[in-house]
């Protein structure tokens, strides 16, 4: 931690009984992992201990009712120029009650992100979700680029050197 900085406060929202939170220590990681694991089209596979460290170095919301988890959004972010939103998610039996919709404005009235320039994010679905909420496509996306820092999936060797140079391959 930089010196002279504290802690982020926890930021809670409530409606009816439902409550979203980016209090680490209510999340459901059991939950979170099993469904970004097996139901999320971007992040098959993951092993637990990669959630637990994305959730560890992000801005998480978990959405409640009572005290279950049936929701979740992370957010990584430099706090000035740029965040990135991921892994958003309503349980199954929750959906169509305008849920997802809450949470992403509660996400996005969040002290920390909402004084950030510019919000990206990716997704096949629910495109009409973002879109109310000022999402647009991009205009030029010949100006993004990415990079795949290693095609084996989530668990390469720490060390290339031991595995041989498969790096991008």
């Amino acid at each position: 931690m930089l010196s002279g900085k504290k802690p982020p406060e926890i930021y809670e929202r409530f409606r009816d009984e439902y409550q979203i939170s980016t209090d680490r220590g209510l999340l459901d990681m059991k939950l979170v992992w099993e469904f970004l694991s097996s139901e999320a089209w971007w992040s098959k596979g993951i092993p637990r201990h990669r959630v637990e460290q994305a959730i560890q170095n992000s801005i998480c919301f978990g959405l409640y009712k009572g005290k279950k988890q049936i929701g979740f959004v992370r957010v990584l972010s430099d706090n000035s120029i740029l965040a990135y939103v991921m892994d958003m998610f309503i349980v199954e039996e929750y959906r169509g009650q305008g849920l997802a919709e809450w949470l992403l404005q509660c996400m996005l009235e969040h002290p920390r992100i909402r004084r950030v320039k510019r919000i990206m994010l990716r997704t096949l679905h629910q495109r009409e979700l973002f879109q109310k909420f000022g999402f647009e496509e991009f205009t030029e996306p010949q100006t993004v680029m990415s990079k795949i820092q290693d095609r084996r999936g989530y668990d390469p060797p720490e060390d290339p050197a031991k595995d041989g140079d498969h790096i991008g391959k």
